[in-house]
Order: structure tokens, then C-alpha cells, then sequence
């Protein structure tokens, strides 16, 4: 058996929930290395296993959103609030003890809880429309939070200072029985445990989360791991010691992602990652400092995002190019806008959205005013910006010039996926490609086109290399000019996926680490 650890960690509460409101998502794509690990496992039927190390009372909705809701997982917060066998079920927040003076306010964003004039609520929602907690104000000021399990049951509750400073959290049972007290009080952390649970737990009172994580772990490891079975766990400093300590007889192979990992991050960590039987990494410039650093062997992987569709826009007539704003100056988006310019003179078909991930809103506005100001200097209609639009494309009288041009804002690599559906080409001229468009790109059959060569897109295979911005528009015309080279790029893609669903990199990956 095969036993996955992730490292889907809060990135400042160690061991706490990352769930984020539905409008305001923490910076980042969340497809990571474990997803596409355990993927590339159950598509050759391989037994496999999560071990989840910290609380995620929105846990079910995170696998299904990555289409593992059918895998197996043991999760150390169910067992600690003992909840493993806990099913689903609807859940009102009306049926809440609200005083019968509560009106609700439905707003875009979130539910407001009112007493006359007063605000002594704010509900907040999941990207799938799920309660996920319940803001409680007192005299103005925020003074607890109600943390709701995806299962429909109040996970626990957060309780905060006159300043908002959360000092206390309790955890429950589905019951609503609470079953331990977290201090959060900086140089005062314990977990205390209730005595009606003292029977499920070694202790009443551990120093903090880290040792009672470490006991269940452990248990984790004497009822379930087996002689022969193979932990492959993502590399992060919060659980190294920890899985190194308790698999220290099994084979370990650890994942190295350059999403989440910095090459700072190995700093003096030799003796952990040597006792390693092999280290996974996704970028060639980690791999060759990891290769400097242990001497444990480095197998570099590209990830696979298999939520995409393979070639799906061959069925659309517009040539649809996906542009990715971010990193580029001024005059680095202007030169790309006049070659786009050409390109669609020569070419009716060109569709142009343009697309920021960029988290500042400051910044993302200043590039949006630039953009909208540099379209405006065409006097060509299709040159004109159209906002907020899915690139569908409406019947519209024949003399009615429709505007190539769009730009959105995307915040997850849902929206990602969703855009790129109907794209057909992938523009990102930044010195430093995103990442995650990268994966996309290759799992989806899209070209590229950067300006820099990357262990992602290969020259006149899988994309196209310019040496200057001014030679975008002839990217444009190998792969618009007909379809040969188009197909080339998904032929290549379809060669990739293959390996990665067929067993092939398993395979590779098992034989290396026995070496």
C-alpha cells in the first residue's frame, strides 16, 4: 500500500485550515504534487492512501474538487474529534439558537445576521456555496467564530479578545460534546483534553498540537502501515522530522514542488532528505540543487492536471489566444499588443483575452488602466475591450464588428481550467512563465509560447520560443496557418498523458527508488 501525506497547510497557523471565502482566496493555485500523485496511482488501480496530518473541516469538498472524493483518507482531526464514521448531512443555519429579534440580510458575498441595527453576525460561504463559519460580533467588535464541518455539524469554535486576538479554540464531537481546548495565548499553547475522552487519548494534557498529532500519527502508523508498504509524502519542514521518525523502517519517497518549495528550503536539512529512497521534484533548477545537497537520488516529474480536456478547441472556429498579463512592464505589454494587433489584420479568427492572477489589486488596476488605455488608440472596433465576457460568442447582426478583445481576472485554477477550455493558444512572454498555466497548457494539448525555454515547452513541439517580443505574431502564424503544427503540440501532450496514466512513471518512479 501506498500512504500519501500532503502539505495542505495554513501558511502561518501550523496545523490549522486553509479554507478561504468563497470572494477573497489566499494567493496561489491549490493543484499541488500530492493531487497529481495520487492521481497517476488510481489510474492503474494501485492501493493507495491520504494520511491528512492537520484540520480540515472542509476536507470532503477539497478531494471532490480535485476528483478525489472516492479516495481513501485517514484524517488525524476525525480521529482526534472522533468523526471517522460521521456521514453527511443537510445543514439550516437557521435551525441555529438565533434570537427571534434575527434578520437576515443576503448580500453578494456573504449572510448578515442583524438585531434592529445592529450587526451580530456575518455568515461566510465556500467556492461550493457551503457554510463554512460563522463571524459573532459583540459591541462592534468580532468575538467568535463558528467553524462548521462540510459534513453539517459545528467543528469548533474560535474565541477571541476585546482586540479580535483569537485565545482559545475547542473542538467538538458531531454531538456537539467538545473533546479538547487549543491555547492560542503566544508562550502559552497546551491542548487540554476533556476527561470524558481520556479513554481514546494517552494524556490529558499534551504540550501542544504537535504532540498530540504525533500520538495519532503513530497509531496511525501500528494499526494500518504494513512491512512492505511505501510512504510518498510532500516535502515541508512542519511534518519532515515527524514521517522521517515514524516510517523510519519503510520506504520513503518525498516531493519536491517548486510552488511551495524555495531552494532556501534545504537549508541544513541533509540528514533528513538522505534517508530517503528517492526524491520526486517538478523543476529542473531544484532538482539540480537538491542533487548538490543529498545523497539521496532526484527523479525530476512534470505535474498533469487531468481536469482538462484534450484538444476541445479544435471545435471552435475562433482561433482563441490566452494571454497572461502579469510580469510584463509597459512597454513589454505594448509591443505584445501591437504584434497581437497584426496578427489579427491578417487573421479574423484571432480572439485575444488577456488574464491577471495577480493578487494586488493596486497593481492589477494599473495594468487593466494601461491595457484599456493602449486598446483605445486602435480605431479598428474589434480592437475594443469587452469585459467580463466567457469568450462566447453571440449571433450578432452582419454588419456588427464584434470586439477580439477580452480581459479577466482569474483567481484559481478552476478559472484557469475554465478559460482555457476553449483556447488554442497560450501566450505568457513573462521572464518567469506562470507555473500552473504550464501544467495546464501541457495537459490540455495547448501550445505556448514564451520567451524563455522551460523543462515545460520544448521549441517547435509543445510550443514556440521567441528570442524577441516582435516575433509574436509569427508564433501566431505557426500554429494558425493551417493545423499541422497545432497537432504536433497535441500529439505531444497525448504522448505525456499516456505515460502518466498508463503506469509508465509509476513504474519508473518504483524502480528508481529501489536502486
Amino acid at each position: 500500500m501506498f500512504h500519501f501525506v500532503p502539505a495542505w497547510y495554513h501558511p502561518e497557523r501550523t496545523w490549522y485550515d486553509k479554507t478561504s471565502v468563497w470572494y477573497r482566496r489566499a494567493a496561489g493555485m491549490d493543484f499541488d504534487d500530492t493531487i497529481n500523485h495520487v492521481k497517476m496511482f488510481q489510474y492503474i488501480d494501485y492501493q493507495s492512501s491520504l494520511l491528512i496530518l492537520n484540520y480540515m473541516p472542509n476536507l470532503r469538498y477539497f478531494l471532490h474538487r480535485y476528483d478525489l472524493f472516492e479516495q481513501d483518507y485517514y484524517a488525524i482531526f476525525d480521529v482526534i474529534q472522533n468523526t471517522e464514521s460521521v456521514r453527511g448531512t443537510r445543514f439550516d443555519f437557521k435551525q441555529l439558537n438565533w434570537s427571534k429579534k434575527t434578520r437576515f440580510i443576503y448580500t453578494p458575498f456573504a449572510v448578515i445576521a442583524k438585531e434592529g441595527d445592529q450587526k451580530i453576525a456575518q455568515l461566510e460561504f465556500g467556492q461550493d456555496g457551503q457554510l463554512i463559519w460563522i463571524d459573532f460580533f459583540k459591541e462592534s467588535h468580532l468575538d467568535k467564530t463558528f467553524v462548521f464541518d462540510d459534513r453539517g455539524f459545528l467543528s469548533s469554535i474560535l474565541e477571541r479578545d476585546e482586540s479580535g486576538i483569537p485565545y482559545l479554540q475547542t473542538y467538538f464531537d458531531a454531538k456537539g460534546i467538545w473533546v479538547l481546548k487549543e491555547s492560542l495565548v503566544e508562550n502559552e499553547s497546551k491542548v487540554v483534553i476533556n476527561e470524558s475522552q481520556k479513554d481514546r487519548f494517552k494524556k490529558l494534557v499534551y504540550q501542544d498540537l504537535t504532540e498530540l498529532i504525533i500520538e495519532k500519527c503513530q497509531d496511525y502508523y501500528d494499526k494500518v502501515v504494513e512491512k512492505d508498504d511505501t510512504l510518498i509524502y510532500a516535502y515541508d519542514k512542519r511534518h519532515q522530522a515527524i514521517l522521517a521518525n515514524i516510517f523510519s523502517n519503510h520506504q520513503k519517497l518525498v516531493s519536491v514542488f517548486s510552488l511551495r518549495n524555495k531552494k532556501e528550503d534545504f537549508e541544513n536539512q541533509k540528514h533528513l532528505l538522505d534517508q530517503n529512497q528517492l526524491i520526486i521534484c517538478d523543476h529542473l533548477n531544484l532538482t539540480k540543487k537538491l542533487e548538490t545537497i543529498t545523497k539521496t537520488k532526484v527523479e525530476h516529474l512534470s505535474p498533469f492536471d487531468t481536469r482538462l480536456s484534450l484538444g476541445k478547441s479544435q471545435h471552435i472556429k475562433e482561433s482563441i489566444v490566452y494571454f497572461v498579463m502579469d510580469g510584463l512592464d509597459d512597454a513589454q505589454l505594448s509591443k505584445s499588443i501591437d504584434n497581437c494587433y497584426q496578427a489579427m489584420l491578417k487573421d479574423s479568427m484571432i480572439e485575444i483575452v488577456f488574464v491577471s492572477y495577480e493578487r494586488d489589486y493596486s497593481k492589477r488596476m494599473m495594468a487593466y488602466q494601461f491595457l484599456e488605455k493602449t486598446l483605445a488608440q486602435f480605431s479598428e472596433e474589434f480592437m475594443h475591450l469587452e469585459e467580463q465576457q466567457l469568450v462566447s460568442f453571440e449571433i450578432i447582426d452582419a454588419e456588427e464588428v464584434k470586439p477580439r478583445v477580452a480581459y479577466h481576472y482569474l483567481e484559481s485554477e478552476l478559472d484557469v481550467i475554465k478559460y482555457l477550455n476553449q483556447a488554442r493558444l497560450i501566450v505568457d512572454l513573462s521572464e518567469t512563465p506562470d507555473l500552473y498555466t504550464q501544467i495546464a497548457g501541457i495537459s490540455a494539448g495547448i501550445p505556448q509560447v514564451n520567451t524563455v525555454s522551460s523543462e515545460y515547452v520544448e521549441d517547435r513541439k509543445n510550443g514556440y520560443i521567441l528570442e524577441d517580443i516582435s516575433q509574436l505574431k509569427d508564433a501566431f502564424s505557426f500554429y494558425f496557418d493551417g493545423l499541422a503544427n497545432w497537432n504536433q503540440a497535441l500529439v505531444y501532450a497525448v504522448q505525456k498523458i499516456n505515460d502518466y496514466t498508463g503506469g509508465n512513471l509509476v513504474a519508473r518512479l518504483l524502480a528508481k527508488s529501489k536502486e
